[in-house]
């Protein structure tokens, strides 16, 4: 095989040609795994990154739980900022009110998160229903013959 493998996210050279590689930046492992060198067309392995359809149910649980994560982390600074705003106008904290904020930072968050998974899910289940796509891969030995 004579295409290297590439650490996502970080740029490298092309194995075959020298030449720079401009490597897509992206925090999820759910992404297109090949990369096409612009130079002399050598298609590239992506490490770290896989279509949605070649993930094990653990490894989308994960994925799910990042996201969640990111959800909780917004509501939790959408609270904090409330409680900082209360202390600066020396109001009286209400629990109500801290409740609201919390959900309305969920609520955005949640939006945010679920459209970005749901369109990286999307796009990777397109990628997926090409048959030529499908061969690069299985030439790359990401995915089994049969699959195709």
């Amino acid at each position: 095989m004579a295409a290297g493998k590439l650490a996502s996210g970080n740029p490298v050279a092309c194995p075959r040609c020298g030449k720079p590689l401009a490597v897509a930046s992206s925090s999820s492992s759910i992404d297109k795994p090949l990369q096409e060198c612009a130079s002399c067309g050598d298609i590239l392995v992506r490490s770290g990154v896989k279509e949605w359809s070649l993930l094990r149910t653990g490894e989308k649980l994960a994925s799910v739980a990042r996201h969640a994560l990111v959800v909780f982390a917004v509501g939790v600074a959408l609270l904090l900022a409330h409680g900082i705003a209360v202390l600066i106008k020396d109001q009286p904290w209400r629990l109500q009110d801290a409740l609201r904020w919390l959900a309305v930072g969920v609520a955005i968050g949640a939006a945010m998160q679920g459209a970005r998974l749901a369109r990286r899910i999307r796009e990777s289940r397109r990628r997926m229903r090409d048959p030529m796509y499908l061969a690069k891969l299985v030439q790359k030995e990401i995915v089994e013959a049969s699959r195709r």
